[in-house]
């Protein structure tokens, strides 16, 4: 079995690396909570969820949606 090279990254790294790795810490935390039996909160679309142990899942409250951004012009 061959170890892979870790690679440091910092928050002067690439932002597509650094999303990689936010995104796998917050599914690494996802999932520690919930096999530890804390209930955790998280949002589909614009509603916020607290989902329990049990599996039991109740809305606690709405976010706006994501604002798209227009086209960007620049002009001098």
């Amino acid at each position: 079995m061959a170890n892979a090279a870790k690679e440091v990254i910092t928050e002067s790294s690439d932002k597509k690396k650094r999303q990689s790795l936010y995104s796998k810490a917050g599914f690494v935390a996802f999932k520690k909570a919930r096999s530890n039996g804390v209930p955790v909160c998280f949002t589909e679309g614009t509603i916020i969820y607290k989902m329990f142990p049990n599996g039991r899942k109740t809305s606690i409250g709405h976010v706006n949606p994501p604002v798209k951004l227009a086209k960007k012009v620049f002009s001098i």
